[in-house]
C-alpha cells in the first residue's frame, strides 16, 4: 500500500523552514491546503512580471532566481535549496512577480494559493496568523539586508 498524497506531503514539510517550524498537528491541517508541483531542470516556475500569486515551498531541488534587467541581460539574485520558500510578494500583495523562477535541478514544489491561506485562516485562524507572521518577518528580514546591502554595510 502506498503514501496517500496527502501524507507524503505532510512528512516532506517537516524539512521545511516554513513548516518544519510548526507543531505536526498545523503541518498535517496545512498540507490539506497544499498542491504538489513538480519541474524538470530549466523549467520555468514562473516569469518576472507574470501575474501569479502563489507560495512556493521548495521540497527538494534547487531553484534560480532571476531578475531580468534589459532586453537581454539578466542578473542571478539567488539559487533557492529544499526548504526555502520563495513567491512571498505577490502571494501577499497581489502585484505581478518582481524576478523569475526557474528550477535549477528536478524540483517538487509545495504551493499554497490565497484562496488556500483563506481556507485555513477560516478553519484555523492562529495557524493563519502564524503563517502571516513567519512571511512578514521573513519579507521584513530580506528588506534589512537589502537596506545593508544598499548603503554598503555588509
Amino acid at each position: 500500500m502506498s503514501e496517500s498524497p496527502e501524507n507524503a506531503l505532510y512528512a516532506a514539510l517537516e524539512h521545511t523552514r516554513f513548516c518544519g517550524r510548526l507543531p505536526a498537528d498545523d503541518r498535517r491541517f496545512l498540507a490539506n491546503y497544499l498542491t504538489r508541483k513538480d519541474y524538470g531542470p530549466s523549467e520555468s516556475i514562473f516569469e518576472e512580471g507574470e501575474h501569479s500569486a502563489y507560495l512556493a515551498i521548495l521540497l527538494s531541488g534547487e531553484v534560480n532566481i532571476v531578475k531580468f534587467l534589459g532586453e537581454s541581460l539578466e542578473k542571478h539574485v539567488v539559487t533557492l535549496r529544499a526548504g526555502s520558500h520563495f513567491g512571498d510578494m505577490s502571494f501577499l500583495d497581489g502585484e505581478p512577480r518582481s524576478a523569475s523562477a526557474e528550477a535549477r535541478t528536478a524540483a517538487s514544489l509545495a504551493i499554497l494559493t490565497p484562496a488556500g491561506l483563506d481556507r485555513v485562516i477560516a478553519a484555523k485562524p492562529a495557524l493563519g496568523i502564524n503563517i502571516l507572521r513567519y512571511l512578514t518577518k521573513t519579507i521584513s528580514n530580506r528588506l534589512r539586508r537589502t537596506t545593508c546591502q544598499l548603503v554598503g554595510l555588509t
